[in-house]
């Protein structure tokens, strides 16, 4: 039995009017089961990032997904993600000459894309006229942050 539920969010940039764009999905059995449109993203228990980066690192990930089933019913999604394993912490600049890096993420920005993992990841399945349900598995976290 595998299923799948893939989250795909981002805010765009404040001179962009700061719109947040989401899509998401979930597959059972390698069929899709529903899609979604409206996904809120609360990042919880913030902390430094200890390698340097400069950001605030969420703890703690709060995902709501609303969406329909593919045979119109509402559906919502709840994922109380705990990314706790690390797994990279990519500065995308690294590979310039560390004077004119250091420059850009001064000046224009300061892009890094964190990755983690977590274990026992649970997700609250809700569909409308229908007993919620959990599914556990694991879960790959990717947080990119440009300033």
């Amino acid at each position: 039995h595998r299923s799948t539920f893939h989250v795909l969010q981002y805010v765009t940039p404040d001179s962009y009017g700061a719109v947040a764009c989401s899509n998401a999905g979930l597959t059972d059995n390698n069929e899709l089961k529903a899609v979604f449109w409206d996904t809120s993203v609360e990042h919880k228990d913030l902390v430094k990032d200890e390698n340097g980066s400069g950001y605030d690192l969420p703890k703690q990930v709060i995902i709501t997904s609303k969406g329909k089933t593919v045979d119109g019913k509402p559906i919502t999604v709840t994922f109380d993600a705990r990314p706790s394993i690390r797994l990279h912490d990519i500065d995308v600049l690294h590979e310039m000459p560390f004077v004119i890096r250091r420059l850009v993420q001064a000046l224009i920005t300061k892009p890094f894309i964190f990755e983690r993992y977590e274990d026992n990841a649970k997700i609250t399945v809700a569909i409308e006229g229908e007993e919620p349900y959990s599914m556990v598995g694991i879960a790959f976290h990717e947080l990119t942050q440009i300033k």
